[in-house]
């Protein structure tokens, strides 16, 4: 994270939202399809819809400037 002015401003928070698994740079998928589009990628433990959600709860749709990307990852869990 470059701080508050940077590309990642707002992320900190990010991991305390319920279901939230990670955080990561990546690009924008849509439907299964790589766009190209730089993104935050905010990897879920499972996607829920929208509607379901608080408000509170929901992860923003841009990031200190930059597009937000949902992915569902399912439980992680260290390798031993």
């Amino acid at each position: 994270m470059k701080g508050r002015h940077g590309p990642l401003r707002g992320v900190a928070g990010m991991p305390a939202l319920p279901n939230v698994a990670g955080i990561g740079l990546g690009n924008k998928e849509i439907g299964g399809r790589v766009t190209g589009t730089p993104s935050i990628v905010v990897l879920v433990t499972r996607k829920v819809p929208r509607e379901t959600l608080r408000a509170r709860h929901l992860v923003p749709g841009r990031l200190g400037g930059a597009i937000t990307d949902v992915v569902e990852v399912g439980e992680l869990r260290p390798l031993t």
